[in-house]
């Protein structure tokens, strides 16, 4: 499983273009992922962490 919050937002840009479909594990280290689509490029936030919007959600993953 490779975790969001573990790969630079550059990586997961180019793996996940939007559009693309990836499986988002809500609470780590449980296994029950569901899958979600980018609707935007991720980006590092000011406290450094890496997030994207995904369809369906509100505000970003």
């Amino acid at each position: 499983m490779s975790l969001l919050r573990d790969m630079p937002e550059r990586r997961f840009n180019l793996l996940y273009p939007i559009g693309t479909p990836f499986t988002y594990y809500p609470n780590p280290g449980i296994p029950d992922g569901e899958i979600v689509v980018t609707d935007s490029e991720a980006w590092k936030t000011a406290k450094g962490k890496v997030v994207v919007k995904v369809r369906g959600r509100i505000g970003a993953v």
